[in-house]
């Protein structure tokens, strides 16, 4: 690292060193103690950031408590060395962002790749290439609330991984000031796409961090409040749906526009399928517009598809909650039925010509075999094993809540798309050898397969598939997990990023409760 032996002739103050800070070295009064009235006690240990790996670094720690901590992350053929973070106050300098912004890529991607443009298709990965276009305007000021979003992930990430609770404390901090500089913006609306893009990625970014590092104080201690998490999703989530309706349909059919657009309808959707409510983004001009020059792939045609299913289950809720007499609940129940099945018969046209083509056979049983045979994934194969859990968890819907009603004979559909424990087992099989691998938790490098991106891949699949456990269908049938699917579940809940995702699953299901109950 240039200039490590330059830092290595500074001294931290002695106040930094107890208290575990990163020390910036200004004399005479160092920034920490200048913040916080305390008198500077001048030089101290020197700190000393050596290029290590893992092991290492733990060999030496055990050795000497003196020992200084130092980070790395493999990149596909570099070592680059993670230092600890410097003071609060300079997280924000160009400097410190640029070495994050490196940081970031190569511990939320997986195996620190970019993903190829076939893997748009299958998954929600375009936008980080613009988002790095985004990085690069050092003196924007909207790209700075991106950044300094990339910083905050960055230093939690690396925090978790090697058990640093004071980076983590610091992501938080930089986490609320891309709040402040978020809100900031938006008190000027922006006109220009680019602008818009820009912060559209920046909740996205600021939403994933929600999701990881939202629910726990740096010593993983939950919050006081269960339902900060959720409340602040639910914020962002609003935030970044008013951003996207700001501009037409017609604005989103090229470019970066289309891609931002596309990646980001998913997460969109989300709240009207736990509310059971109308999106606007299921509108026909919202569905066919932005597509007006670019083909919909199988994933924008999967997601269509999903968009169906809160329009008519609020339909569904409407009739249950009428007072109408039984005999004219039934009959609005059947006009509902040709819908349904107009919708459980494009699945399946979508299954017949997307799935054979995934290759996921060897994919469904890889859990089986020894880690030692792959210790990575291809990153195009876990695009693909995105679309398929987002196809299982789609399909998961039909047995639960009041679309079940619209089943009247077994017959109308295939048995894989009724069978609620098969689809959630090969769920919790591609989760767990694909997505929260054990072995990629905390103290793991960056090749671990599904990487921090697979927390997005996700998160829509496991509320899924956590709603069907103990459920009760209308026709009373119960769908608890067999032994097979806790062990799978358990490997699932010891992964480091899957525990974020518990907790802000958790979260969300105790604020969406909450809101039910006020209404």
């Amino acid at each position: 690292m240039a200039g490590t032996g330059d830092q290595q002739q500074q001294r931290a103050c002695r106040n930094c060193t107890a208290g575990r800070i990163s020390c910036d070295f200004v004399k005479p009064q160092c920034t920490s103690c200048q913040l916080s009235g305390r008198q500077c006690t001048g030089a101290g240990r020197a700190l000393v950031f050596k290029t290590t790996s893992p092991w290492t670094a733990k060999r030496r720690q055990a050795a000497s408590t003196s020992t200084q901590t130092a980070f790395i992350m493999s990149a596909p053929s570099t070592t680059t060395p993670v230092t600890q973070s410097r003071a609060a106050a300079s997280l924000t300098s160009t400097a410190e962002q640029d070495r994050h912004v490196g940081f970031f890529w190569n511990v939320y991607l997986p195996n620190g790749e970019r993903f190829p443009d076939e893997a748009s298709q299958y998954t929600t990965c375009g936008w980080t290439c613009i988002a790095r276009d985004i990085c690069d305007k050092k003196n924007d000021e909207i790209a700075a609330v991106v950044r300094l979003a990339i910083t905050a992930n960055s230093l939690c990430m690396l925090g978790s991984q090697h058990r640093e609770p004071h980076m983590i404390k610091d992501g938080q901090k930089v986490y609320g000031k891309a709040l402040l500089h978020m809100r900031s913006a938006l008190q000027r609306p922006p006109t220009l796409m680019d602008n818009k893009l820009a912060l559209i990625i920046a909740s996205r970014l600021l939403t994933v961090f929600t999701i990881l590092f939202g629910g726990h104080d740096p010593a993983g201690q939950p919050t006081v409040q269960l339902t900060t998490q959720g409340k602040a999703w639910a914020g962002l989530n609003s935030g970044e749906m008013a951003l996207v309706l700001s501009s037409p349909p017609a604005a989103y059919q090229g470019g970066g526009a289309h891609q931002v657009f596309v990646d980001t309808r998913l997460n969109l959707f989300l709240p009207s399928l736990i509310a059971k409510a109308r999106t606007t983004l299921a509108e026909p001009a919202w569905m066919t517009e932005p597509w007006c020059v670019v083909l919909k792939t199988p994933l924008d045609q999967l997601v269509d598809l999903l968009a169906h299913i809160p329009a008519l289950a609020e339909d569904m809720v409407v009739v249950n909650t009428s007072d109408l007499s039984k005999r004219a609940k039934t009959e609005a129940k059947r006009a509902l039925r040709p819908r349904f099945l107009s919708f459980a018969a494009d699945m399946r046209r979508w299954f017949d010509n997307v799935v054979p083509s995934l290759g996921m056979d060897e994919l469904l049983a890889s859990h089986r075999k020894s880690r030692k045979k792959k210790t990575t994934i291809d990153v195009l194969d876990l695009a693909k094993a995105h679309t398929l859990i987002v196809f299982w968890a789609t399909v998961l819907h039909f047995r639960r809540g009041s679309l079940q009603e619209l089943i009247v004979e077994t017959e109308e559909l295939p048995s894989a798309f009724v069978n609620v424990q098969a689809t959630r087992y090969n769920m919790l099989k591609v989760l767990s050898s694909v997505f929260f691998p054990s072995g990629s938790g905390s103290g793991s490098s960056s090749s671990s397969r599904g990487c921090w991106y697979s927390v997005n891949m996700a998160l829509f699949p496991l509320r899924t598939l956590l709603g069907t456990i103990g459920d009760n269908s209308a026709d009373g049938e119960q769908f608890p997990l067999s032994p097979t699917e806790v062990e799978l579940m358990t490997g699932i809940a010891n992964e480091c990023k899957a525990r974020g995702v518990a907790s802000f699953l958790d979260s969300m299901g105790r604020y969406v409760s909450a809101a039910d109950g006020k209404d």
